[in-house]
């Protein structure tokens, strides 16, 4: 019988009977079922241990105010991150680059890993237990303390109080350099003259001016 609920075996030859006992002389085994309950409570512990230690870790990131140690790129990827209301929204903000880079998404993916490693995220995974990450299937959720995305928040409001919003009937207007260009792709620089903050979930309208005779182009937005 089954040494947890005493359900019996169903054994119909010699040879099922020694597959069952193995080499064992007193057998003690559980079925099936007393099995996989065992291993989903196993599984919901460990999964409640891990939870708990990525909590700590982004206790303890924020406690060491780990992100001074993040150039611009990395503090941007997580205003993104601490600024998205769910995973889908978060990964189209990411994913999406201006132009096709065959290696955007290994690039970014190191500077997810390296906020991870300072404790400011954590990258749940489908498989959160699967220490490799190849196993570990695709993201189910980025996560970040509330503390530290109101802090980002109170940060950004403090830089740019004092920037220019682009209202109704007003105009921004951005001087770009050209530095390459060719087929389906130009690469440039450029430098606002003043900040200006462009809001969220608003309409904008943009031209894009290709001056003549010289490798610059002027950008013209506007709120709609």
């Amino acid at each position: 019988s089954c040494s947890s609920c005493d359900t019996p075996f169903l054994v119909k030859n010699r040879s099922e009977w020694l597959q069952l006992i193995g080499k064992e002389f007193f057998f003690e085994a559980d079925c099936q079922n007393c099995r996989n309950s065992k291993a989903e409570a196993e599984g919901k512990d460990a999964l409640a241990k891990l939870y708990a230690q990525k909590r700590l870790d982004l206790e303890e990131g924020f406690k060491f105010q780990r992100w001074t140690e993040c150039n611009g790129d990395l503090i941007e990827i997580l205003i993104i991150i601490a600024d998205g209301f769910n995973t889908r929204a978060i990964n189209r903000e990411l994913f999406t680059p201006i132009c096709g880079v065959p290696t955007f998404s290994s690039s970014l993916w190191k500077k997810i890993n390296k906020l991870e490693e300072l404790g400011l995220i954590w990258v749940e995974k489908e498989n959160p237990l699967e220490t490799k990450r190849i196993n570990q299937g695709r993201v189910k959720e980025f996560h970040i303390l509330n503390r530290l995305r109101k802090f980002l928040y109170d940060i950004r409001k403090e830089e740019f109080q004092n920037a220019e919003t682009i209202l109704k009937n007003k105009k921004a207007e951005i001087i770009s350099e050209i530095d390459s260009a060719k087929s389906g792709f130009i690469e440039g620089k450029f430098s606002p003259t003043k900040d200006v903050i462009i809001r969220a979930h608003r309409d904008y309208g943009i031209r894009m001016i290709l001056e003549k005779g010289r490798k610059q182009f002027r950008i013209q937005v506007e709120e709609r």
